[in-house]
Order: structure tokens, then C-alpha cells, then sequence
């Protein structure tokens, strides 16, 4: 068996984070057999037997499986063509709770799966239960740049009694909640943050040299905001 130096560096990987002890057996037995051991000395080095060998290199080989199915063994309801449909779906679609995807499933491949089917088969496609990551809802590249030359321009020109600070005004908020959806691994989605209620503001200024912070809390905080004492 031929396995590529990037595609044994990934199963070596898996191999040392999985918490499946089944898993742990296949992908020990494809490596050790990517690396020219007999099927005989990887039945004995594992205590499996020899036909186990055979049947866990065929099923990598045919389907890349390093899990035992579930309940002694029952082959996927999903064909390769709908898991690998699912999949892309999945990857576009992000949905709460393993049910709604059980519902999808059934609507779409007229197949049914019970919750903790779908989560077992979630978690051998690679997806796992997380929260997105929250980034701010306008983002403008072009601004963002200008600032960096402005910036790097005006740290370059302060002279030795001067020093540039950081400053904005913060208010305590309610914002967008994340929550955890099925999300395939590795891969990272966003939720644009929003603004709401205001309650309290403060004013804060930040000198990265040094670390000099200033603050101070106001009734109210104008766009037009004055340096103070």
C-alpha cells in the first residue's frame, strides 16, 4: 500500500488525537502496512486477527474507513454519491441540532436516520459540534489598509516626548449570541456582530509603548470625541 508523505503525516496525526480505540487499530494497521510490515507481524503487533488486517486495508482502500460501523457493523444508509452530496451541503448549510439534519436527510434521500445515527455519521465525514467565530459585520479592506500606511507613517514621525494612544469609546451591548452548529473540521464560519441597546460608555485610550492605559466613564458619548485631562 502507497501512501503519500502528506497523507501519512495526517493519519500519524489522527492516529494520536482519536479517543476511538477502533479507529486507533485501522489507522495503526495503515501505516504500519505503508511502511512494508507483513499483514501477519501487524495482526500479531495489534492482537487482531490476520483477516482483520485484510478486511480493515481493503476498506481503506475502497471507502478510506478507519471507524467500525455502528451497531456490529451495518453499512451506511448513504450511498457515496448522497454521503458526499450531504457533505457539501453541510459545508454551505450549518444546522443547530442533528435532527434537523435526520429531518433534511429524510425530505432529500427519503432515508431515515435516528439522532444519534446522524451524529455518528457526522463525526466519521469529519464534522464537529462548534461555535462560528464572530467578526464585525463591515469590514472594508480598502480602509483598512489606508489606516495601516497612515499609522506606520505617523509612529515613524513622533518625537522622543511624544507618544500615539489608541483611543475609542465602549459600551456594554447585546449581541449577536453564537451557538454551536454541526461544522465541518478545520473549517471556520463567521457571524457578523450587531448593535443594539446602549447602557453605559467609557472612553479608553491605549499607548502600545509602554502599555499606558487612560479611561473614563460619560453620561454620553458623541461621534466627535475631544482628548481630556
Amino acid at each position: 500500500m502507497k501512501v503519500s508523505p502528506e497523507l501519512k503525516i495526517e493519519l500519524e496525526r489522527r492516529a494520536r488525537q482519536t479517543k476511538n480505540k477502533h479507529e486507533h487499530t485501522r489507522l495503526c494497521v495503515i501505516l504500519a502496512r505503508s511502511e512494508g510490515m507483513s499483514h501477519d507481524m501487524i495482526a500479531q503487533a495489534h492482537r487482531i486477527s490476520v483477516q482483520s488486517v485484510y478486511r480493515y486495508l481493503e476498506e481503506y482502500e475502497a471507502e478510506e474507513k478507519t471507524q467500525h460501523d455502528q451497531r456490529g457493523g451495518s453499512q451506511s444508509k448513504l450511498s457515496k454519491e448522497q454521503a458526499k452530496e450531504l457533505s457539501d451541503h453541510l459545508q454551505k448549510t450549518t444546522y443547530l441540532y442533528a435532527e434537523q439534519i435526520c429531518d433534511y436527510v429524510r425530505a432529500r434521500y427519503c432515508i431515515a436516520y435516528t439522532v444519534s445515527g446522524i451524529t455518528f455519521w457526522l463525526k466519521t465525514q469529519g464534522f464537529i459540534y462548534k461555535e462560528p467565530i464572530k467578526v464585525p459585520g463591515k469590514l472594508d479592506p480598502a480602509k483598512q489598509e489606508a489606516f495601516i500606511q497612515t499609522y506606520e507613517a505617523l509612529k515613524s514621525s513622533l518625537k522622543e516626548d511624544e507618544a500615539l494612544f489608541f483611543m475609542d469609546a465602549v459600551h456594554p451591548e447585546f449581541q449577536s449570541k453564537a451557538v454551536c452548529g454541526w461544522i465541518k473540521r478545520g473549517e471556520i464560519k463567521t457571524l457578523p456582530t450587531t448593535s443594539a441597546q446602549y447602557r453605559m460608555h467609557f472612553i479608553g485610550a491605549l499607548a502600545l509603548q509602554g502599555m499606558n492605559v487612560v479611561a473614563q466613564e460619560c453620561e454620553t458619548v458623541k461621534a466627535q470625541i475631544h482628548l481630556w485631562h
